[in-house]
Formats: C-alpha cells, sequence, structure tokens
C-alpha cells in the first residue's frame, strides 16, 4: 500500500473508530487525559480544551466532552506540502458500511501550514457535518484535527474549538523509540513468510504466499504468489499469479509504533506496522513466520 493511499485509508477509518469509540468506549485506553498532551515519539504536544476528555486509541486522540455533542479526534498524517493537503481535501470519503461524506465548498489555507475543510453526509448511515484543519510540522508530516456531530448541532462554536487546538499545537523532532532498534536487529537478515489457504473440498480453493528477504545491507527482495482453483462439477479451472520487487528496507517510528517501510526500486513505499501477539509475529493483522533463511547475496 502507498503513502498517500495509506494516509486516506486512515482517515476514514479514524472516523469510523471515533464513531464507534463514541458509542461504545471500546476503543478508549483505561485513563481520561486532560491538560497538556506531550508526545515526543511523535513529535507533538497539545492541549485538550476545558469541559473535554482525551482518550489515546490505536490511531490518535479521542475527545468527547460531558457537556457537547460530538467528538475531536487529533491523528497524524504523512502530507508534506499545502498542495498535498488541498488534493486530499478535496476527496470524498466513502464505503459500503454507510458511510458517504463529500466536501462542502474550498478548502481554507490558515497561514502558511494549515488547511481547514467542511464535509457533509453520512457516517455509518447517520447524517453528520465534519470540520477538519491539517497542520503541516517543519519535520515533515504533521496533524489533523477533526470534529463530527449531527448537522443540527453543528455550528461555528465546533470550528472555533478546532482551531482553537490547533493554535496550541507544538510540533518537534519525533525521537526515536528504543523498540525502533530492537526491532531492526532483531530483522535484519530474517525471512518473513506469510501462508494463507482455504479449500471448500469440493469446489477448489485458494493459495496466498508472501515473502520478503530482509537483507543485512538494508536491501529486501519481496515475491508473492496467488494460486486459485475452481471445480463446477465437470469442469476444472485453475489460476496463478505471481509479483514481485526490490529495495531497501527499514524499520521506522510508525505514530509512535514500530513499524516496516518497504521503498521500493519503482517508488512504491509500503509501511506495515509490526506486533507481537504472545510469540507470533504479525506485519498489520497477518502474521508472518521470521525465519534465518534469507537469500541474500
Amino acid at each position: 500500500m502507498s503513502t498517500r493511499l495509506t494516509n486516506e485509508f486512515l482517515l476514514y477509518s479514524i472516523i469510523i473508530l471515533a464513531l464507534s469509540a463514541l458509542l461504545t468506549n471500546t476503543s478508549r485506553s483505561q485513563d481520561p487525559l486532560a491538560g497538556k498532551i506531550n508526545e515526543p515519539y511523535l513529535g507533538i504536544s497539545f492541549t485538550v480544551p476545558d469541559d473535554w476528555t482525551a482518550y489515546k486509541t490505536e490511531i490518535g486522540y479521542l475527545m468527547v466532552s460531558e457537556t457537547e455533542r460530538g467528538f475531536v479526534l487529533i491523528m497524524q498524517h504523512g502530507y508534506n506540502s499545502i498542495q498535498e493537503l488541498q488534493n486530499a481535501a478535496m476527496e470524498g470519503i466513502a464505503d459500503e458500511s454507510g458511510t458517504y461524506l463529500q466536501p462542502e465548498g474550498k478548502p481554507e489555507q490558515i497561514g502558511t501550514s494549515g488547511l481547514s475543510m467542511q464535509y457533509t453526509g453520512y457516517v455509518e448511515w447517520q447524517q453528520a457535518k465534519a470540520y477538519a484543519l491539517a497542520l503541516l510540522s517543519s519535520h515533515g508530516g504533521g496533524v489533523t484535527i477533526l470534529t463530527a456531530v449531527e448537522p443540527q448541532t453543528f455550528s461555528q462554536q465546533y470550528v472555533d474549538l478546532v482551531k482553537n487546538i490547533g493554535q496550541g499545537v507544538e510540533f518537534s523532532k519525533p525521537e526515536t523509540p528504543p523498540v525502533v532498534e530492537q526491532w531492526k536487529n532483531a530483522l535484519t537478515g530474517m525471512r518473513l513468510t506469510y501462508m494463507h489457504t482455504y479449500s471448500s473440498g469440493t469446489s477448489g480453493g485458494f493459495s496466498d504466499e508472501i515473502v520478503i528477504d530482509l537483507c543485512p545491507n538494508g536491501t529486501f527482495s519481496y515475491s508473492s504468489s496467488h494460486n486459485l482453483s475452481i471445480d463446477t462439477g465437470g469442469a476444472f479451472g485453475y489460476n496463478h499469479g505471481r509479483d514481485g520487487g526490490a529495495g531497501t528496507w527499514d524499520i521506522i517510528n510508525g505514530s509512535g509504533k514500530p513499524a516496516l517501510q518497504l521503498s521500493f526500486h519503482d517508488g512504491t513505499i509500503r509501511q506495515h506496522m509490526i506486533s507481537l501477539q504472545g510469540d507470533n509475529f504479525y506485519l498489520d493483522n497477518n502474521r508472518y513466520f521470521r525465519t534465518n533463511d534469507t537469500q541474500c547475496f
């Protein structure tokens, strides 16, 4: 997945997660947060407004209020220019789960490093109006502050709320978490293999395999294969696909967590979040096997 696609997907996911968290509380951390919040690994600090409470989620900070409706979310973005922000702001957000948000009007530039946009439509089949302010950091990337509420409640108050939070945002050079270097050492010279197979027993099945070799010199090789077989009762079909690539790899600070970055020679950049579940190793939500049999030359 390219960096740009990742950012657009995160924007959609964040809106859905924020609404879900507002209704179920499943994505909130154990402790509510107030006052000034400093994230040295993200290079961001901001202040939670009075009468609002922040909860840290996997992808940002969700703010809710006991007296005001709606929510505010602060998240990182990976854009590096006003033009990139403008292009992203004019793209609507839609999916098959009842989310359809379209830009309302044109984006407004805020100073030399900010851009705001208003949206209207639906979130999970519920009418919603949203306002977003994106700010650029001199260290790359930045933050988006987004508020959403039902249209009949939306007012200038929510716009001012987001702008006031934005005025208090401070950027710094992100610090590298120790775990990033630890994972880089642990994955150097390793082969990562993903395998998934499904068989219906009577009508065929499919299998997927991805192999990533992470070489000690900082290069990688990537190969994937997909096999599909279909039995229609008298006729049997078979399809095979293969893809590959190579480039350089690194372990980076992905929003405060370690991520594997694959930079392909064709300019494509893919980032995969690293996690452990017990002794099992995951890239994003997919389990990979780690072995030391890389084909590095």
